[in-house]
Order: structure tokens, then sequence, then C-alpha cells
């Protein structure tokens, strides 16, 4: 039996296209003599709509589609998520949704099964837009004349361990005392570091309970909240019982066709490493850039670490010839990394442009009667953030926000200077993380200056020093704690007392991390979207107020 993965690229709401793009794959997959094509979940409209599903002429749209893709099953079984847009009405009047899964072959339908466990949490909020579905979870397929009998789920289906009433129960209670021969699971789940793991482990749960190999179909491209970019990273496989794996590769759209092997034929996981990553980043923002319409960007550059990554993913992602990096001196700015910023364009072959803001700002200054202190110190970060924008109208360039996520949990930004641009590529990224990208960058080629790499954080906004007061190995610690494990200061000061020397430090940096951190979140709601690369990153994933007397 031979099973394509139909690893496509999905555009969020666009029905004309991913229909298109899933019979051009299901081609593909006859052409390969596959026997059973998949698709990942909401394959026709995307899985990130938010309040787009509640639209019925919406979900009427892709149900044509559908119909379309059941005409093309002739000669194949091609299994496919929907959204079924039920006549039951909700207690507002609002037709009932399931989230779907749709078994097609010789050009009908054979089965529509569903997702039991609706996620709602991080941003996900099937709650809001679905019913959970409680019927039939197998289908019989006639395969080259042989019988095969599926098990299928939906997602967060197969990460059942918190849940009493389990998906894999219902598929036990529905064959008796018969075998299933595979299991297939379509998802919609976003990445990040160790996520393909998470998904293996729960897979393998899953194929040891049936006893029969497990095959995985995820979304490729990416989605959003409005404030988070979601990364969908594709990374379908097919995995046996004994841990055997054949994978798909990351943030690579094609049709992979598989027999379904034995043990013999797989091969051991590969972990994510920190090129995934980077990988996805660069993925992110070339989605991104093509979705809006952007073909060229623009990065301002300081010679620092942030502003030099940042320039290394665009370049990446569009092109070193749709990139340019600006240089905005003041009287402030050290010449070792002014020259560090023309020198990392040099060794990316971008444009380069560098221009004076001191005229600029003094003249601000003047008018204001400011000439030191901190409002003297945000007109500079303003009057970058005036050209920068200034460029990026004028050229029709996409503007790179460079703040990492440390310097944004602190506030240690200014609002309308340094926080402006159209997409955040790093505030999802620790500075720690940062500085580990610039190393997987450097490790073949040292594209990034060496005066970059060792240059402390400094923001060059007076003459006397003004290096970041932080300590980022300490305060990045603090951060996950505080977004990734939901610990509260108390907690915080216990752990960080026992792993860190000097504990008599620790409750002063701990408090001052959660006072900026409380002080900060207005700055944070009037940043730009973030490529979500983690566990927990801000916007939507992370839900905050502005007015907040916690701690935490």
């Amino acid at each position: 039996m031979r099973i394509a993965l139909a690893q496509t690229r999905i555009v969020q709401g666009d029905v004309r296209g991913n229909r298109e793009r899933v019979l051009r794959a299901i081609n593909k997959a006859k052409e390969g003599d596959a026997d059973i094509v998949v698709f990942p979940e909401t394959a026709i409209t995307g899985y990130s709509n938010l309040d787009r599903f509640e639209n019925d002429s919406f979900i009427l749209k892709q149900e044509e589609a559908l119909k379309e893709v059941g005409k093309a099953s002739r000669g194949i079984v091609v299994i496919i998520g929907g959204v079924k847009l039920l006549r039951e009405r909700d207690q507002y009047n609002r037709r009932i949704r399931e989230n779907s899964v749709f078994v097609f072959s010789n050009g009908s339908l054979v089965l529509r099964s569903g997702k039991t466990l609706l996620a709602s949490e991080r941003y996900f909020e099937d709650k809001r837009y679905f019913r959970s579905y409680t019927g039939k979870r197998t289908v019989e397929l006639d395969i080259r004349g042989r019988r095969v009998r599926a098990g299928l789920m939906v997602c967060e289906d197969m990460f059942d361990s918190f849940v009493n009433e389990k998906p894999a129960q219902m598929i036990k209670r529905e064959i008796g005392a018969e075998r299933l021969d595979m299991i297939i699971t379509i998802a919609a789940s976003p990445f990040y570091p160790g996520k393909r793991e998470e998904r293996r482990r729960a897979a393998l749960r899953q194929a040891r309970r049936f006893n029969a190999p497990f095959i995985y179909v995820n979304t490729l491209g990416i989605g959003d909240t409005g404030k988070n970019i979601l990364l969908f990273d594709g990374s379908g496989f097919i995995l046996l019982p004994d841990g055997g794996i054949l994978e798909v590769p990351s943030f690579k759209e094609g049709v992979f066709i598989h027999k379904i092997m034995n043990s013999e034929h797989s091969k051991e996981w590969r972990r994510t490493s920190q090129g995934e990553t980077l990988k996805g980043l660069v993925y992110g923002l070339r989605e991104y850039a093509q979705e809006n319409n952007f073909h060229r960007a623009i990065v301002g550059v300081s010679g620092g670490i942030d502003s030099a990554v940042s320039a290394v993913i665009a370049v990446k992602a569009l092109g070193r010839r749709n990139v340019t990096l600006v240089n905005l001196p003041s009287e402030y700015s050290k010449r070792k990394l002014t020259a560090a910023s023309r020198k990392l364009a040099e060794n990316l072959e971008t444009g380069f442009k560098r221009i004076r803001i001191d005229g600029i700002y003094r003249k601000i200054g003047r008018d204001i009667g400011v000439a030191n202190g901190i409002t003297y110190e945000n007109l500079q970060a303003r009057t970058r953030g005036i050209i920068l924008m200034g460029l990026s109208n004028k050229e029709k360039a996409l503007l790179i926000n460079t703040s990492n996520k440390s310097e944004t949990a602190l506030g240690y930004s200014t609002l309308y200077g340094d926080l402006i641009g159209g997409i955040s590529i790093l505030g999802d990224v620790y500075k720690s993380d940062v500085f580990r990208l610039a190393e997987e960058i450097n490790r073949k080629n040292k594209i990034i200056p060496e005066e970059t790499i060792k240059a402390a954080p400094d923001a060059e906004l007076r003459r006397e020093n003004s290096e970041d007061p932080f300590d980022y190995s300490m305060v990045d610690s603090i951060l996950r704690m505080i977004l990734e494990e939901r610990a509260g200061r108390e907690e915080i000061i216990k752990r960080m007392k026992r792993n860190y020397k000097g504990k008599e430090k620790v409750v002063g940096v701990v408090d001052d991390v959660l006072r900026r951190f409380r002080q900060a979140s207005f700055k944070r709601m009037q940043a730009p979207p973030i490529i979500s690369i983690s566990r927990r990153g801000f916007g939507t994933d992370f839900r905050e107020t502005i007015i907040n007397r916690d701690e935490v």
C-alpha cells in the first residue's frame, strides 16, 4: 500500500487557491501510484481564520470546493480536513460547525468524521467556533482488493493524556475485537523548538495502543491571530509501534509518497536543532512578505547583534538584492559598531545607506526645550523611526523590527522609535538565544562581524556608559519562568537562588524584572506582529492587561 503525505502550502482564507493546490497534489499522488493521499486539517480554508469561521458563506464556499475534491478522488482515496456547517443551531441562533475530516473514494464521500478534543489555549480557540465531534471514527477502505481499516483523528485528538474520554477509547469501542491497519491524524499544529518531539511521543503512544502504523500530516504555511504570526512546519511522518519513523522535511512543500514500511526501512528520530529555529524564522518572514505583497525589506542596523541577525534572516528570506541595510549614527555611536554595520552589508552583499541623525533630533530638542535626559534619548530613537518609516514608504519595502523578546518584556525600547516596523522577527527570541542564532549563522561563514559578536549591548544614546543594565543569562531565566511556566515571585526567587551564585542580589533582580515587565505591557500592545517561535510569546499567546498591580 502506497500512501501520499500531501504537505501542501495552505494559505489562510484562500479557498480558491487552496482548492487548486489540493487538486494538483491529488494528481501528483495519482501519478506516483499512491493508493491514499492525506491532507492537513482545514486544508481548504486554512486554520487561523478567527471569526471568519462564523461567516456561513465562507464555509459554504469551502464546501463547494470540497465537492470538487471529492470528484477528483476517482482512482484514489482522499482524506482531507474541512469544516462542516450543520443545520442545527446554537443558543444564539447560529448554525453549528464541526472541525471535520472527509474521506472520499471513487468520486463519493465515504465518511465524515471530526475533531473531539477542541483546543482552547494559547492562540487556539476551537471551542469558540466548533462543536466537539462524537460520531464515527473509523473507515473501511478497499485498497488493491484488500480491506483496510483506518482510525481517524484530528490534531489535538492524539494528545489525550489529560482527558478522561479519549478519542482512542472511542475508536476501541467502535472496532471491538478487530484491529486497525493504521491510524491517520491530520493537523494544523504550529512549530516551536521541541514540538516535533512532542508530536512523535504522542503518536508513539497511539501507535503502540493500537499496534498499528501512525500517519501524521500537518499544515504547511503561516497563519496569524492579528498579533502573532504562526509557523506551520509540516514535518509529517509515518511512525511504527517500535518507534521506527519515516519523516517528511520541515518547511518544505511537496507530495511525499511512501509504502507503509517495516522497521528495517525506517529511521531513528532526528532531534530539533537551533537550525530549525533559524529555518522557521526565515520561512515565516518569506511567507509573511509574500502574503502581504512585499518584495523588498529595510533593516535598521546599528552594528549590534539583534539588527545583524535580523538582517541575515531578511536576506535568507527575500534575497540580497531585495534588502537594504540602513545605519543611522549619532554623536554617541561607536565607530567600530558603525563600521561593523557596513561590513555586515558587504558580507551579505545588500544595499546600504548611512544617514546621520544628529541635526534632526537636536533641532527637535531645541524646539521643545530638551537637551539631555530620557526625553532627549527617546528623541534619538524616534528620529531613527521616522527615517526608517519614510524609507519604507518611499521604497514600498517592509520595515523589519529588530527588538528581541527580552527587551520587549522589560520595556527596554522606545514607543514609536525602535518599536516600529511591519513585523518583528526576533520578538519571540530571548536575547541569549539571539547570540545562539548568531553562532549558527557564523558556523559556516563569518557573516556577522566579530566586532558585533563581542560588543556589549549598548543603546548608544548618551556620552557616558549606556550599556544594557541587564545580566541576560539571569533575566532570560526569570522571563521563561514568568511566561512559559506561569511562576510567581516567591517560586522564581527560590529557584533562582538555587541556580545562581550571588544569592544576595537575586531578590533585587527578580523584583526589578517583575516591575519592568508589569510596567511595559502598554508598549507590547502597540508593538508590531511577532513571528511566534517559542512555547509562549507576547500577543494573543500571552493575554495581559495594561492595568495591573500584581507582581507578575
